[in-house]
């Protein structure tokens, strides 16, 4: 087992090697302004520390929400346009009503607009398909104003939060 002693002998050893035209640092050495500055400086309170903590945190989950709700707009418009893609190879398919049918889960609620099966197919999956745009354009619009919400919303609260931390500590 290796004591404090033997320890700080160490270390002053390996810093005398790394720097040996160092003075050691005294307290008589450092100029008088610093040490009086450093002697008139208050702690950090733990008030205010908490206070810096709960800043970086609301800021980082402000970040955290934002990266996993604003992108999910284009996921699912991704994923639609994939299976309306694969809507207009099945009708290629001996069987299309049972392909499309196959493919409802995929094709969510634009399946009721694709089945059941009419004689202009690929005009009704087009028109699907700018549908389709029309309604993922307006959920990636509605995400966006409630992340507006959800930002501002907790913007206030750490402002609360943050009054309240710095009126306990003035007391």
């Amino acid at each position: 087992m290796v004591d404090a002693a033997t320890c700080r002998a160490d270390v002053r050893a390996i810093l005398e090697t790394i720097m040996p035209s160092t003075p050691p640092f005294t307290p008589s050495s450092a100029p008088s302004s610093a040490l009086s500055s450093a002697r008139g400086r208050k702690p950090i309170e733990f008030t205010f520390a908490a206070f810096l903590v709960m800043c970086f945190a609301t800021c980082g989950l402000i970040g955290l929400f934002a990266n996993f709700a604003t992108p999910v707009p284009l996921y699912r418009l991704a994923a639609r346009e994939v299976a309306l893609d694969d809507a207009t190879r099945a009708l290629a398919s001996p069987d299309p009503q049972a392909a499309i049918e196959a493919l409802r889960p995929r094709l969510d609620e634009s399946a009721d607009a694709l089945l059941p099966l009419r004689a202009d197919m690929p005009s009704v999956i087009a028109a699907e398909r700018a549908a389709m745009r029309e309604r993922m354009l307006a959920d990636a619009h509605a995400v966006s104003q409630r992340m507006i919400v959800m930002i501002t919303t907790i913007t206030a609260m750490a402002a609360i939060f943050g009054v309240a931390m710095l009126g306990l500590s003035r007391r």
